[in-house]
C-alpha cells in the first residue's frame, strides 16, 4: 500500500504511481516506433481538435468513475497529465498491452498519437501553460535507449540520473515555480525510474474582481443546507452564456488573457444534479455552442480546496491496464482575487438592468485550451467550503416551474451533505429601490489548480509520477453594475454588422479604460475604429495559430464566430465612412523593408480592405511619406502626424487617425460666449460655450454613477452621449468602468426624450499618443514579446509603435432651429465642469469616438 506524502499545498496538483514495466528492461522488449508516414509536418486544425477531444474522453471518463462523498464533496483532476503520462508509458509497452492502454486514452480517433499529443504539448508550453517531464533513471538501471529517444522525442522527456531525493525535489521546486517544496521525503531503494510530469498555470482574468467587494453571501449544498462563503462580485461582467436544453445545464464562458477560458457548468433546475452532467458532458461542443458576449452581474464564491482520492478502482473500471497496489491522487483549487483593482458602479435606474449569474449552488468546470479544447484541468465543485458546518434552511428550498427557488412545506432537512443538490440556477433576487426581480445564474469561478500525490503500485521497478500545478491570479475588468431589474433575453446586436461594431466597440472601451487610465486626471482622446482597422490589418499578416487568436481576442472577434469576418469589418468601415457621419479615418501597416516582405501579404490586405501596406526605407523620408498619407486621407485635416524619425528597430509601425466634426440636428443659436468651467474644487477657466433653449435631447439619471447622461442627434443618423458628473470631479472612473457596448445600446433605447436648456463647450482639438504600451492590458503581452507575422516575413519583426492622432471640432452648426416656444425650458444640462462623451453610429451601433474633457485649457490643435 503506497503511502500519501504530504505535500504543502498552494495551487498545485500532483500524483505519484509505481507499477512494473516489462517492456523497458526485458530483453526481447522494443518499443513500437510511430508510424513513418507522420514525420514531423505542422499539426493540423483538425489533427488539434482530435487530440483534444481524445484528452477531453479521457478526463470525462476518469471524472465519472470518482465518486463523491461527504469527506470529498470536490473532484479535481488533470486529464492532461494523466494523457501525457499514460501516453509516455505506452512507449514502453507492448502487445495487448499497449493496445489496452491505447484504447483508454482514445488513440484510435487521432492520426499519428504520440506525434498528435506531443504537437499539442509543443503548442501549449508557447502559452500561459506550462508543461516539463523528466525521467530520472538509477545508474545501474538500463533501460531500452529506444524508450528513451522515444520519451524525449515525443514528450521530451529527458532523462537525468536518479541519485538523490534532493535533486529530485529541487526539480519539482523549480518547475511549479516554487509552489510544491519537499515533493518526496525519500525514495525507495528499489525504485530504478521515476517519470514525473509537472503542469503549471497562472491565468489572468480578463476581467477582475475588487476585493472589497468581496462578502459573505450563501451556497446551497441542496435543497435543504447551505454554508456560508466569501463571494467575490462584479457588476458588470462580459460573460457568455448558453443554456443547453438537452444537456439539462446552463454553460458559461469566463476567458483569461491569452488562449484559455474557463468553463461553469450547472443543471437547470429540475434536472438532476452536477454528477448526472458528466456522462453526457461534451465540452468541445458546448465551447463552439457559446453565443456571443452579454453584460452581466457576476458572482463567483471565494475558496480554497483539497482533494486526495485512490484511484485504483476508478482506472481498473475503465480498464486501463496498470497491476497496482495503490494509486493517490490529491489536487487543491484556490480561488481569489490576487492582484485586483476595480472601481464599482452601478447602471441607470431607467433601464433594463443587467442580469445576474451568481455562482450559488453546485457546479462543474473545466479549463479549455482554445486551439485544442482539450480541458486541461477539470472537477466538480459540490461544497466550497467542506470545513465549515452545514446551516439547514428553516423551510427547504423546492424549484417551482419557473425554475427559482421557493419554500416547501416540509420541516425535514438532513445536515449530512453527500449529494450534489437540485442546483436551482436562479435566485430571485431584488437589487436596489429601483430593480426589479433577476433570473441569477451561475458563473464561473477561477482557475483550478491540481495537486497530484504518490502511490505505490505492485511492482517496485518503476515509479511514476504525474504532477500538475495550477495556479492563478485574477485581473478585472470592471464591477460597474449594481442594480436588478427583470430582464429578458434580447438579442441586442443580430446582423454581423451588428455584432462586428459591438466588437470593435468594446475593443475601443478597453482601450479608453486603459489609456484613462494611466493619469485619471488628464483629457484622454481615441477613434478606436481606426486602431480596429490597422491591427486588423495586422492579424492578416499573423501566424493563424498563435498572433492571430491573440489579436482577435483583443479586438473581441473571438465573441462573433463570422467566417466572414473581414468582409464584414470592410462593410462596416464603408458604411461609416459615408460623407454625412463626419468621420475620416486612416488606417495602415508601415513595414521596414529590411525585413524580407511577402509580397501575398501586400496584396491580400489591399484587396480586402483597400489599403495597401508600405515599405519604408528608414529615415527622414519615411516621416514626410507618412504625414502626407495621413493629411491626404483626412482631408487635411490631420496634419503632422509624426515630428520624430522612426525608431532604427521599428520593424513594424501600425497607424491609425481619425477626423470628427459632425453636425447637430438641431443648430445652437448663441455661441462663443466666454462662460466658466469648473477644472475642480474651486478653480475654474474661462472658456467659449455654445447654448440653446428647448433643445430636443434624450435624458437619463443614473444616482449610482453619479452622473447625468444626455444623448444628442447629430446628422446621418450619428449621435453624442455627454456623460456628466453630479459634482466637480476629474475622477471619472465609475464611469469610464461602466462602458459596453450593451450598456450603450440600453442607453440609446431606454433615455428619455425632452427638451432643455443644453450648454456645451465649442471645442477644437487634436490629441495624440503612441498606444503600443497599452497592449498588454488588452492580454496582448506575449504577442508583443514574440509578433510571430508568418504572413508578413520569416524574420522575427516587432512593432515600434501604434501611434494615434485625433482631430475633433464641436461647433454650434446644425440642420434645423430649435422650437421657438416661449415657454421657459424646465430642464437644463450644462457641461461645465469635467465630463466623458462618446460619439456613435446609431445604424451600427459603432463607437466611432470617445473623450474624456477635464481640462479645456490645456487641449490643442
Amino acid at each position: 500500500m503506497a503511502s500519501c506524502w504530504d505535500m504543502k499545498l498552494h495551487l498545485p496538483v500532483l500524483l505519484l504511481l509505481c507499477l512494473c514495466w516489462l517492456g523497458l528492461t526485458d530483453e526481447t522488449g522494443t518499443v513500437a516506433p510511430e508510424d513513418p508516414s507522420c514525420g514531423e509536418q505542422v499539426l493540423s486544425q483538425e489533427a488539434l481538435w482530435s487530440v483534444g477531444g481524445a484528452v477531453e474522453r479521457l478526463g470525462r471518463q476518469l471524472l465519472d468513475s470518482l465518486q463523491t462523498g461527504p469527506e470529498q464533496p470536490n473532484i479535481i483532476i488533470s486529464p492532461l497529465s494523466v494523457a501525457l503520462t499514460l501516453a509516455q508509458l505506452t512507449l514502453g509497452a507492448r502487445n495487448e498491452t499497449q493496445k489496452l492502454l491505447l484504447s483508454s486514452l482514445h488513440a484510435h480517433t487521432v492520426p499519428c498519437y504520440h506525434q498528435s499529443l506531443g504537437s499539442l504539448l509543443d503548442h501549449l508550453t508557447n502559452t500561459s501553460l506550462q508543461v516539463a517531464t523528466r525521467m530520472y533513471l538509477r545508474p545501474e538501471f538500463e533501460v531500452y535507449q529506444s524508450f528513451v529517444a522515444e520519451s524525449v522525442r515525443s514528450y521530451k522527456s529527458e532523462p537525468a540520473t536518479l541519485i538523490s531525493v534532493e535533486d529530485v525535489n529541487q526539480w519539482v521546486e523549480d518547475t511549479t515555480k516554487g509552489h510544491i517544496t519537499n515533493f518526496l521525503p525519500s525514495i525507495p531503494h528499489d525504485v530504478v525510474l521515476m517519470l514525473i510530469n509537472a503542469v503549471h498555470f497562472k491565468g489572468e482574468w480578463e476581467a477582475r474582481f475588487d476585493p472589497q467587494l468581496t462578502q459573505k453571501d450563501v451556497f446551497y449544498l441542496d435543497n435543504k443546507n447551505f454554508v456560508h462563503v466569501d463571494m467575490m462580485r462584479s457588476a458588470k461582467y462580459p460573460l457568455s452564456l448558453l443554456e443547453d436544453g438537452e444537456l439539462g445545464a446552463q454553460v458559461a464562458r469566463f476567458p483569461f488573457k491569452g488562449n484559455t477560458s474557463f468553463l461553469i457548468v450547472r443543471p437547470l433546475p429540475g434536472r438532476g444534479n452536477v454528477s448526472s452532467l458528466v456522462a453526457k458532458l461534451n465540452i468541445s461542443d458546448l465551447y463552439r455552442r457559446l453565443p456571443q458576449e452579454r453584460t452581466m452581474q457576476v458572482q463567483l464564491p471565494k475558496f480554497t480546496l483539497q482533494y486526495r482520492q485512490e484511484l485504483q478502482e476508478a482506472l481498473t473500471s475503465m480498464e486501463v491496464p496498470l497491476q497496482v497496489s495503490s494509486i493517490r491522487h490529491a489536487c487543491g483549487v484556490e480561488l481569489s482575487e490576487e492582484g485586483a483593482e476595480a472601481s464599482a458602479a452601478t447602471s441607470i435606474t431607467i433601464m433594463r438592468s443587467v442580469p445576474i449569474f451568481s455562482v450559488n449552488s453546485p457546479f462543474l468546470f473545466a479549463l479549455v485550451d482554445h486551439a485544442s479544447l482539450a480541458p486541461l484541468f477539470l472537477g466538480t465543485v459540490t461544497n466550497p467550503a467542506p470545513d465549515a458546518s452545514p446551516m439547514q434552511i428553516d423551510s427547504p428550498l423546492s424549484d417551482d416551474p419557473n425554475g427559482n427557488r421557493t419554500q416547501s412545506d416540509s420541516s425535514h432537512s438532513n445536515s449530512n451533505v453527500q449529494n450534489d443538490g437540485p442546483h436551482s440556477n436562479n435566485n430571485v433576487q431584488s437589487d436596489g429601490p429601483h430593480s426589479s426581480n433577476t433570473v441569477q445564474s451561475d458563473q464561473p469561478q477561477s482557475e483550478t489548480m491540481d495537486l497530484s500525490h504518490t502511490t505505490l503500485m505492485m511492482w517496485t521497478t518503476l515509479l511514476l509520477c504525474l504532477g500538475a500545478l495550477l495556479s492563478l491570479s485574477y485581473a478585472q475588468l470592471s464591477e460597474t453594475e449594481g442594480a436588478g431589474g427583470e430582464e429578458e433575453a434580447v438579442e441586442l446586436f443580430t446582423t454581423p454588422r451588428a455584432k462586428m461594431a459591438a466588437a470593435t466597440s468594446d475593443f475601443g472601451y478597453n482601450l479608453f479604460r486603459a489609456l484613462a487610465g494611466r493619469d485619471p486626471k488628464t483629457n484622454v482622446f481615441l477613434a478606436p475604429i481606426s486602431i480596429s482597422a490597422v491591427l486588423t490589418q495586422l492579424s492578416m499578416g499573423a501566424s493563424p495559430d498563435r498572433s492571430e487568436r491573440w489579436l482577435y481576442r483583443a479586438l473581441r472577434y473571438h465573441t462573433l464566430q463570422d467566417p466572414q469576418l473581414h468582409d464584414t469589418l470592410r462593410d462596416l468601415l464603408a458604411s461609416l465612412r459615408a460623407p454625412g457621419k463626419g468621420i475620416s479615418i486612416a488606417a495602415r501597416v508601415y513595414l521596414a523593408r529590411r525585413l524580407r516582405l511577402k509580397p501575398e501579404y501586400f496584396g491580400v490586405v489591399e484587396k480586402q480592405y483597400g489599403v495597401r501596406p508600405k515599405a519604408l526605407m528608414g529615415g527622414a523620408k519615411d516621416v514626410n511619406e507618412i504625414n502626407d498619407w495621413v493629411k491626404q486621407q483626412t482631408g487635411g485635416k490631420v496634419d503632422r502626424f509624426m515630428s520624430k524619425p522612426l525608431g532604427r528597430n521599428s520593424g513594424v509601425v501600425p497607424l491609425g487617425a481619425a477626423y470628427f466634426k459632425g453636425k447637430w440636428i438641431t443648430r445652437f443659436s448663441q455661441s462663443g460666449a466666454m462662460e466658466d468651467f469648473q477644472l475642480d474644487g474651486e478653480v475654474s477657466a474661462r472658456i467659449p460655450m455654445m447654448q440653446q433653449d428647448n433643445y430636443p435631447v434624450k435624458m437619463g439619471v443614473d444616482p449610482d454613477l453619479g452622473c447625468t447622461i444626455a444623448q444628442i442627434q447629430m446628422q446621418d443618423d450619428v449621435s453624442m452621449f455627454v456623460f456628466l458628473p453630479d459634482d466637480v470631479t476629474q475622477n471619472m472612473t465609475l464611469v469610464e468602468e461602466s462602458l459596453t457596448a450593451e450598456f450603450v445600446q440600453d442607453l440609446s433605447m431606454t433615455l428619455h426624450p425632452v427638451q432643455a436648456a443644453l450648454t456645451l463647450p465649442v471645442l477644437k482639438f487634436s490629441y495624440s499618443t503612441d498606444l503600443l504600451p497599452l497592449l498588454t492590458d488588452l492580454g496582448l503581452d506575449e504577442f508583443l514579446a514574440d509578433t510571430d507575422l508568418t504572413r508578413i516575413t520569416s524574420q522575427t519583426a516587432k512593432l515600434g509603435s501604434l501611434n494615434h492622432k485625433v482631430v475633433m471640432e464641436m461647433a454650434p452648426e446644425g440642420t434645423q432651429y430649435a422650437s421657438s416656444s416661449h415657454v421657459h425650458t424646465p430642464l437644463s444640462y450644462r457641461v461645465d465642469r469635467p465630463f466623458l462623451f462618446l460619439v456613435r453610429d446609431e445604424a451600427s451601433g459603432a463607437l466611432l469616438f470617445i473623450g474624456r474633457v477635464v481640462n479645456p485649457r490645456k487641449l490643442r490643435i
